[in-house]
């Protein structure tokens, strides 16, 4: 975090604008500068000094009673010792990645830099054997022989289809986000004039990594890293650093051999609904109890998987949502 968004942090902080998350970060963090023998070098002046005490004073007052006032803020300078502790270390780990090749392309190596200044796509074949498919208006930059970790960067929106190497990293650096995988396929959006970064799955699994606090909270809290899988999707925010996963706007089939057409008399619609999540690679949420005497006839063809969903859901006299990437069906049953 540099001192920008720290001091917009402390901003937020006073005008008890914070995540539960960075409340907890500002109020152990100024505990900790306190102590004698603090070395934390990020001090906020002397007058903003005098207002986050107050504040923080006037919090730790409601949280606790007696003269056991600040006993709530010594346990978030633990929580904060271990924060701190994870933020240096991953700062360092991106220090040694950088000098290992592994965030960003070392200047000293040759580069190779295509801008699709035509109307049309641009294949790109990388000397790894993965492919490129450039959009108009995009831009991509690699090294002329990848080393131990594969990397490119990517200004606009391409589609890469990777060649499996497990021991060789393929990572594409837009701006925040980085996307990291082994061997997949999938679709990026990061143009600059646009406010969000999209990462889009079709096969295999990625991992896609946010530089911003509010991610790295997330990490800690829920231990999750972004991992999507075919037709999945993650839209990064620029202007607020948050990240949301998501189903594509059009899934497609992922399961080996299946048939686009689907003829139903009078078939379970919970043995429907199972086969679409193999079909999709998509979590179809249900009441079992609810849809146990539920049945449906009917014939697709070539629908999308939402369009599926609105004939199913039409004949049920159902509804559905989709909440993340689940799809969540809304039924009150069926008479037998």
């Amino acid at each position: 975090m540099n001192r920008k968004e720290f001091d917009s942090l402390l901003l937020r902080y006073l005008n008890d604008q914070c995540t539960d998350e960075e409340r907890v970060y500002v109020e152990a963090w100024f505990d900790a500068t306190q102590r004698k023998g603090s070395e934390l070098d990020t001090l906020p002046d002397e007058g903003l000094q005098e207002k986050l005490w107050n504040s923080i004073e006037k919090r730790a007052s409601i949280r606790t009673s007696g003269s056991g006032g600040w006993k709530w803020v010594r346990i978030a300078a633990a929580v904060f010792i271990f924060i701190s502790t994870a933020l240096v270390s991953y700062s360092v780990y991106l220090k040694t990645s950088e000098d290992k090749g592994m965030a960003v392309i070392p200047s000293e190596v040759p580069v190779v830099r295509i801008s699709n200044t035509a109307n049309v796509i641009k294949e790109i074949h990388l000397q790894d054997g993965s492919n490129v498919l450039l959009h108009p208006g995009s831009e991509l930059t690699y090294p002329e022989a990848f080393a131990s970790v594969r990397e490119v960067e990517l200004t606009g929106e391409a589609f890469f289809e990777v060649k499996r190497d497990p021991a060789h990293p393929f990572l594409v650096h837009t701006g925040d986000v980085t996307t990291r995988v082994l061997g997949t396929s999938f679709l990026i959006q990061a143009y600059n004039e646009q406010k969000e970064i999209k990462v889009a799955v079709t096969s295999g699994r990625v991992s896609v990594l946010s530089k911003s606090l509010e991610s790295f909270f997330r990490f800690w809290k829920n231990k999750e890293e972004f991992i999507l899988t075919p037709n999945q999707q993650l839209v990064y925010n620029k202007d607020y650093k948050t990240s949301t996963k998501q189903l594509v706007s059009q899934p497609r089939m992922i399961l080996p051999n299946a048939s686009k057409e689907l003829v139903l008399t009078n078939e379970p619609v919970i043995k429907l609904f199972k086969a679409l999540e193999k079909i999709y690679g998509v979590t179809i949420q249900q009441d079992e109890k609810v849809l146990a005497n539920c049945t449906i006839t009917t014939e697709m063809t070539d629908e999308g998987l939402f369009e599926r969903m609105d004939v199913i859901c039409h004949v049920l006299n159902a509804s559905y949502t989709v909440s993340g990437t689940t799809i969540i069906v809304n039924s009150t049953g069926c008479s037998n």
